[in-house]
C-alpha cells in the first residue's frame, strides 16, 4: 500500500462529488498505525452489503450495491483511494459490496480505531469524515461505473 498513485485512473469513476479523497503515501502510512494490511487477490470480496467490520481500502476496487438480477456497479476506485462509509464510524453494516479488481492490498480497520484516529489526526480525521458523508450521498447519486471483466465474488 502507498504507491504514488495517478490522479486519475483509466477505468477509475470519477469522483463527482469528492466523497473518495485519493491518499498520498505519508497519508497512508499514518491510517496504516490504525489498521491492519492484508493482501487481496482479483475477485475478492472485501466487505459486503451487510458487513460490520468496516475497511478501509487500496487498490483497484469495484463497489456494487443490490444482489442477483438487481446488482449493479456503483464505481470503479483505482489506488490509493480511501473507500468506506459512514457506518466506518457507527460500527453499523456497510450498504455496499466491495470487490478487488486487481491483486493489491487493503488496510482493514474497526470503528474503534477509526474513530482513534479522528480524535487523534486532525488532517486524516477530516479526509475520513468528509468521505464518510459524501460516499452516503455518491452511492444514490453516481453514474453507473465504466464496465469491463467483472471478477467473481
Amino acid at each position: 500500500m502507498g504507491c504514488d498513485a495517478p490522479q486519475h485512473v483509466p477505468d477509475e469513476t470519477p469522483d463527482l462529488h469528492g466523497a473518495f479523497p485519493r491518499l498520498s503515501r505519508e497519508q497512508i502510512g499514518r491510517l496504516a498505525a490504525y489498521g491492519e494490511h492484508r493482501p487481496t487477490e482479483p475477485g475478492q470480496v472485501l466487505f459486503r452489503d451487510g458487513d460490520e467490520e468496516p475497511r478501509g481500502v487500496d487498490g483497484r476496487v469495484e463497489t456494487r450495491t443490490g444482489e442477483g438480477h438487481d446488482e449493479r456497479t456503483v464505481a470503479v476506485h483505482g489506488p490509493g483511494r480511501f473507500l468506506g462509509e459512514l457506518s466506518l464510524l457507527t460500527g453499523g453494516p456497510s450498504f455496499l459490496t466491495a470487490i478487488a479488481r486487481e491483486e493489491g492490498e487493503v488496510l482493514v480497520t474497526s470503528a474503534a480505531r477509526l474513530r482513534e484516529l479522528v480524535a487523534e489526526d486532525s488532517e486524516l480525521g477530516d479526509i475520513v469524515l468528509r468521505e464518510a458523508e459524501g460516499s452516503s450521498r455518491s452511492a444514490t447519486t453516481s453514474r453507473p461505473a465504466p464496465q469491463g471483466p467483472r471478477p467473481r465474488a
